[in-house]
């Protein structure tokens, strides 16, 4: 008779379940990185002709048709715009200003004066190409 003892005995790991389970957590964060992208807020930019696609790291301000202010999600009252606007300069060189196409000039002319008083040297205004003349 045989005595089976506990060095003879040989433990198998299984390693199709975990497989199985790292893909499907592989496929979950595929998903929910895809769902969960921070939605902008929708302006309509004026047309221009010379419109031109500018780098993507840039600091964005934008102005909707009501004339509310926003970084990102944000609200930004017009006597904390400057401050806003320092803390972005610390980041980001350059200022894309993003002005919905009925927004008042003399609106978005004070928005650019203060990017500039606030150290932006390169500020931007977003617009969508139109047709050719």
């Amino acid at each position: 008779m045989k005595i089976v003892s506990a060095q003879e005995t040989r433990v198998e790991i299984q390693l199709t379940p975990l497989i199985d389970m790292v893909f499907i957590l592989l496929v979950f964060v595929v998903l929910v990185a895809n769902f969960a992208r921070p939605k902008g807020i929708q302006v309509t930019p004026p047309a221009a002709q010379s419109s031109a696609v500018t780098e993507a790291k840039v600091a964005v301000i934008s102005i909707t048709k009501d004339g509310t202010l926003r970084d990102g999600e944000r609200v930004v009252e017009d006597a904390d715009l400057r401050s806003v606007l320092v803390g972005l300069k610390g980041k980001y060189s350059t200022l894309l200003i993003r002005a919905d196409g009925s927004v008042a000039l003399d609106r978005a002319v004070r928005v650019l004066d203060t990017a500039r008083l606030a150290g932006f040297e390169s500020i931007s205004m977003a617009t969508r190409e139109t047709a050719g003349p």
